[in-house]
């Protein structure tokens, strides 16, 4: 933002940091429970921020350019449409867990939310490793293994 280079070819000011600060979704991912929930930051940020009308904000949220257009059009494409995005989104996670993990399309623009919302389910394998830690920790036990 500092030296105003872009960020896929998307001008960041303080008013698009600022959404980015304040949805940690859009960052990293927030974890709840057994579940990583990951937005994706808007296509075209200013736009959306400054947006009121809801069918434009949609279309100024939504990356996929088949997608817009039908908003755009008011033509009714399936949320399933969707599954694209979400493996985008959990691909890293596929990697972080060196395994394909289970992902679902919680809120999509094409269903009128405002937002794309993605569920990434954490391996079983990896819960109970987070679970022994932390008995560990609380135990007092400070050995890494």
């Amino acid at each position: 933002m500092r030296d105003g280079t872009l960020y896929f070819t998307k001008e960041i000011d303080e008013e698009v940091l600022g959404y980015v600060k304040k949805t940690p979704t859009c960052q990293n991912g927030v974890r709840e429970g057994d579940i990583i929930y990951v937005t994706k930051i808007p296509y075209m940020m200013k736009q959306y921020l400054k947006e009121k009308d809801e069918k434009l904000k949609r279309y100024f949220y939504c990356h996929c350019p088949r997608v817009r257009e039908a908003i755009k059009s008011g033509i009714n494409i399936s949320s399933n449409f969707c599954y694209c995005s979400v493996a985008f989104e959990k691909r890293p996670w596929d990697v972080i867990f060196n395994q394909s993990v289970k992902a679902d399309v919680i809120e999509t623009v094409l269903k009128g939310d405002l937002i794309c919302k993605f569920a990434i389910h954490i391996p079983e394998k990896y819960l109970e490793y987070a679970r022994f830690s932390r008995r560990r920790h609380m135990s007092g036990l400070n050995s890494s293994f």
